[in-house]
């Protein structure tokens, strides 16, 4: 999957708080919402308290490891990254591993004993005596909506590699249905990441559900926000992404529009954030917008074989990319704009666009074309 770079933010006092995705993320979010949303230690931790209850509370999460996984490239064709963090359980290294399926995968088992296996050699190399390797506790993080269908351990496909002699070699991972889990489950959680996965569930069902599953989480959001504002902040855009890849576009707006008007009540930072959250996603419909239009153009100048072909279709990509922008910002365009859109030349699109970025409204943007010396519109 190419991703294209990011492009320059607006200055900010110092870097980007943590929390506040790439566009590389808002691109991929799709394969990768869960391992966006468990990078945080605090929900890394409460998802294993919701799915491992009540052995999770042995883990002492004070002082937690993020476990590199250079070494292993996460396969985004197959919806499949994780997370590995060590902690520690009765004073002995432990590393969790939370492996994200967003479709099913016969051979779970293998892949989970070679990044066990590589995780292992590699502590070998840098010291780590073969007696104080870190046991592993694995959690299978599924969120396809078919059931999972294949095996869960290794010994049911073949035998496990030496260095897998400890007890989780001999047992199951956990194993966390999220469209199979109750609603009531994640709720009663009561906590950041039993929310956000609310969320997500909720985002495949009917939109009266969907609606009050948004309310009840930005109400527990309010009640978190004093203590634990950026896992706040980074759950509020794990559910916008969520509403932005998986609604379509006007019950997007509309969520957007409740998400901003619930940041506005809250502490300074939180405001700050969500009107940030607000132009990020302009800028990142924007980009989307403009590469898709661009694809599209190119494919009808290839398609005419001709020069004028190339440049017919890039002035589409134009109309296409002003469209999806505008329409990201401010909703349904009206007719008036829509046709103004289809007649404009390179010139005025351009400048719409531009303009679009930084309007507050809609009628803020000129749609009228640019005039030449005799009075008439310039087809540009």
């Amino acid at each position: 999957m190419l991703t294209p770079p990011d492009p320059p933010r607006r200055p900010t006092a110092g870097a980007d708080p943590p929390f506040r995705p790439s566009f590389a993320v808002m691109v991929q979010f799709q394969d990768r919402d869960a391992q966006y949303l468990l990078e945080d230690p605090l929900l890394a931790q409460q998802f294993v308290q919701l799915v491992w209850a009540p052995h999770a509370d042995l883990l002492d999460w004070t002082q937690p490891i993020r476990v590199s996984r250079l070494m292993i490239a996460a396969d985004l064709t197959s919806r499949t990254n994780d997370i590995w963090c060590q902690v520690r359980l009765n004073r002995r290294p432990v590393i969790v591993g939370i492996e994200h399926k967003g479709k099913r995968s016969s051979d779970y088992p293998i892949q989970r004993e070679r990044y066990e296996v590589l995780v292992r050699e590699q502590q070998i190399r840098d010291g780590v005596a073969l007696a104080d390797l870190p046991q592993f506790l694995p959690i299978v993080h599924y969120t396809a909506d078919e059931p999972w269908s294949g095996s869960l351990t290794i010994q049911e496909l073949v035998e496990p590699h030496p260095l897998l002699a400890h007890w989780n070699a001999q047992a199951p991972p956990v194993f966390f249905d999220l469209h199979r889990t109750p609603p009531q489950v994640l709720e009663e959680a009561q906590s950041l990441l039993g929310w956000a996965l609310r969320v997500q569930q909720a985002a495949a069902g009917h939109p009266m559900e969907l609606r009050a599953t948004i309310s009840a989480a930005l109400a527990f959001l309010s009640q978190e926000a004093e203590h634990h504002w950026r896992q706040v902040m980074r759950v509020a855009w794990h559910c916008l992404l969520v509403l932005f890849h998986r609604r379509p576009l006007a019950e997007y707006n509309a969520y957007r529009d409740e998400f901003r008007a619930w940041g506005q009540a809250q502490r300074r930072e939180i405001r700050e954030e969500t009107e940030q959250m607000e132009q990020t996603m302009a800028d990142f419909c924007i980009q989307q917008g403009m590469r898709i239009g661009e694809a599209r153009g190119r494919d009808l100048g290839l398609a005419e074989g001709r020069a004028e072909g190339i440049r017919i279709g890039e002035v589409q990509a134009l109309r296409v990319a002003v469209t999806e922008a505008l329409q990201a910002r401010f909703g349904m365009l009206p007719p008036h704009v829509l046709a103004a859109i289809q007649a404009a030349g390179r010139g005025a699109l351009t400048r719409w666009l531009v303009a679009g970025i930084s309007a507050q409204r809609l009628e803020d943007v000129d749609f009228s074309p640019p005039q030449t010396e005799n009075g008439r519109s310039a087809a540009v």
